[in-house]
């Protein structure tokens, strides 16, 4: 049986801090970018602490909408107070929608609509976790 690597968070926010040490002129992107990292090693955390999920459908049906639903707030509000201005923007405009509009985003997301809109950050940000999870679980694990 092969095993797949799992995501090593860590390294990945150790590499930010370290690229904001030694280029001052991107310090703050790679504050925020180490923020993203850090929310999503909590995400990531707490999935793998659960059962793997069925294999049932394709890679992005396993995608968990609701897991996403319920982490939403906080990235949200993640960014609005730490993130670029324009960012900040969007995740203020997607707190006024409705429950039922935040879920038809990632819904549509997931589905492999809208790959390249402004709400594509935040879809992208939640479900990286779950599909470096799914990557990571041995196949025998998902049946």
């Amino acid at each position: 049986m092969t095993q797949t690597k799992k995501p090593d968070w860590g390294k990945r926010i150790e590499r930010a801090i370290d690229l904001a040490e030694r280029h001052s002129s991107a310090a703050e992107v790679l504050a925020f970018y180490r923020r993203i990292l850090e929310f999503q090693q909590a995400l990531y955390d707490g999935i793998s602490s659960r059962p793997a999920p069925s294999s049932d459908g394709s890679f992005r049906e396993r995608l968990d909408v609701d897991a996403a639903m319920r982490q939403l707030p906080a990235l949200l509000s993640l960014v609005q107070k730490s993130g670029p201005s324009k960012l900040a923007s969007q995740a203020a405009e997607i707190n006024r929608t409705s429950s039922e509009q935040q879920r038809r985003m990632l819904a549509d997301f997931r589905a492999g609509g809208d790959d390249a809109g402004p709400s594509s950050f935040f879809a992208r940000v939640l479900f990286q976790p779950y599909a470096e999870y799914l990557a990571a679980v041995p196949a025998a694990q998902l049946a």
